[in-house]
């Protein structure tokens, strides 16, 4: 036995199948092995191009702010590309699959054109890598895109915003080269606003100007019942008002109280919407409209008012009449019955008496008509101007209705893409 020791230790040597602690026969071994031996720089190929399928795009729509004109969303991307410096030989090394930490190898960074913010991080913490360099890894990206969203029918509203995903290359052709895959979307409802659709289009005769159009829409059942439907009720209670009467001033109190009221609700309107944009909503135009109609309806019920008080919007002529009252107090016997024609009776006879009498009945005979035809005359005023709002309220309601079932705005959500580009 002592003279076979070294024979032995010859044939360990020689036969490959003894060597087994130099070559590797797990996963774990390959796995190290590579990740060892690799260098974290872009696979580079003779065209300076990498192809990188996105096999998969999961999109949800977490929020959209009405009033900022953003939406935030968050995908899931799978992405499959090969890498060369990561294959190996299945004569060699019996596996199909190894799983590498995504920390240690060269990962594609993904970037979407048109985000406000964005962030992206490794869905799993680890790669899937095939014998023949293939390499599948998930990302999960957060992104906020600024849309011009059409808002020009709101509450009803149904318009299409892209997310332009892309990677980065130069005019050269060299950087990522973008396959897209299947998208599909999660969910469809956040708040006011639902997600119709997710789908994959591009601008023609541009490689990588594709992007995922998100199509959304806004359930109209809660703006239209805190906002339309309150401009709809004051005005129509503003016509109801003209079965108040004048006296008393509690038609003017009342249209006060609508005034301000509507001032609120256009406040709200004010919060909610953004300040400005190509396509205004139409209901900040209705709004206005509605507000001066209001307040027009206001002055002139205040106007009637005061006609039917005093005969006169004028404010002298009622000092004057004042002033005229207190003369007459202080000058007696002239006119009008008081106390002093009880004591100028006994002076002057019965006879003077019973002619101040009939002059004080026929004056107040006088007054009474002048009233009556004062009254009669506010009266048909207040009934025109009832008719005329009726009939323009019916008119301005066919307009918008009208109007509210066109599309008389267009909005170009594609301008973040130089317009060299855009056909």
């Amino acid at each position: 036995m002592q003279l076979l020791g070294p024979f032995l230790i010859l044939v360990a040597w020689e036969v490959p199948g003894i060597r087994a602690e130099t070559t590797c026969v797990t996963q774990r071994c390959l796995a190290n092995n590579l990740v060892s031996s690799y260098v974290i720089t872009m696979p580079q190929s003779q065209s300076c191009n990498l192809p990188v399928n996105l096999s998969m795009i999961d999109y949800q729509t977490t929020y959209v702010d009405t009033k900022l004109m953003q939406f935030s969303s968050l995908l899931t991307v799978t992405m499959i590309w090969r890498d060369p410096n990561l294959a190996w030989n299945k004569s060699e090394y019996d596996f199909d699959v190894i799983v590498l930490p995504a920390s240690q190898i060269w990962t594609p960074q993904l970037t979407v054109k048109n985000a406000v913010t964005a962030t992206s991080e490794p869905a799993y913490p680890d790669v899937m890598v095939s014998s023949d360099g293939d390499v599948e890894y998930a990302v999960l990206m957060a992104i906020t895109v600024s849309c011009n969203i059409n808002l020009f029918t709101y509450p009803f509203v149904t318009d299409s915003c892209p997310v332009a995903i892309n990677g980065w290359n130069d005019t050269r052709g060299c950087g990522l080269s973008l396959e897209y895959g299947t998208v599909q979307w999660i969910g469809g409802n956040n708040g006011d606003w639902e997600t119709k659709s997710v789908t994959l289009q591009g601008t023609d005769n541009h490689d990588n100007r594709n992007y995922l159009n998100v199509t959304v829409s806004i359930r109209p059942f809660s703006p239209f019942v805190t906002l339309v439907m309150p401009s709809i009720l004051i005005m129509l209670a503003d016509l109801a008002s003209a079965a108040l009467p004048f006296e008393g001033g509690e038609r003017n109190t009342y249209k006060v109280t609508l005034v301000l009221s509507f001032i609120m609700f256009l406040n709200a309107l004010t919060q909610g919407l953004p300040d400005d944009g190509p396509c205004s909503p139409v209901i900040r135009y209705h709004y206005c409209l509605c507000l001066v109609v209001l307040v027009v309806s206001l002055l002139v019920s205040l106007v009637l008012s005061r006609l039917d008080a005093d005969g006169s919007i004028l404010p002298c002529k009622s000092l004057r009449c004042s002033e005229g009252t207190r003369n007459e107090k202080k000058k007696p016997g002239k006119e009008g019955v008081s106390v002093l024609t009880v004591t100028d009776s006994k002076e002057h006879g019965i006879e003077d008496s019973l002619l101040k009498v009939l002059s004080f009945l026929e004056d107040m005979e006088q007054h009474q008509e002048a009233e009556y035809k004062r009254k009669a005359f506010t009266t048909e005023i207040d009934k025109i101007c009832f008719w005329i709002y009726l009939c323009f309220d019916i008119i301005y309601a066919i307009c918008m209705l009208s109007i509210s079932q066109m599309n008389l705005c267009e909005t170009n959500n594609l301008s973040f893409w130089s317009k060299k580009l855009i056909p």
